[in-house]
């Protein structure tokens, strides 16, 4: 190997250096890379808005008093003129409560005053 002369010296890096072109020519056909400049860069656009249609105003509701369909103090009213001949002392106070329940929404109840009543004279 150390008698070579510069011709073989030569002839050995020039078969080294096709097979590198070789190569780069291989992956040059296998795989494209595309050019990229400044003047390619795509141009967005904005996309068009949807048109929304205008709210329609709505009524503004009035201001109505919700109708009571039960008396709140009813039951209570019946319970304490039941106990109101049993346990007088019971019934006077439930009577009492379910009055101010009633009377809280506005409204009467029979049954409360009289276990009042009838509380109060068999108490005494």
């Amino acid at each position: 190997m150390e008698n070579q002369t510069p011709g073989d010296v030569s002839q050995n890096t020039a078969p080294a250096q096709s097979d590198s072109t070789t190569l780069t020519q291989n992956t040059a056909q296998q795989t494209p890379i595309p050019s990229v400049s400044a003047s390619s860069d795509p141009i967005y656009t904005a996309a068009p808005q949807p048109t929304q249609p205008e709210p329609v105003p709505q009524p503004t509701p009035t201001a109505q008093p919700i109708p009571v369909t039960e008396n709140p103090g009813k039951t209570l009213g019946i319970a304490a003129f039941i106990l109101a001949f049993f346990c007088s002392i019971v019934g006077l106070i439930l009577g009492i409560v379910a009055l101010r329940k009633s009377k809280k929404v506005g409204q009467s109840n029979g049954f409360a005053l009289a276990a009042i009543i009838i509380s109060i004279i068999f108490t005494s």
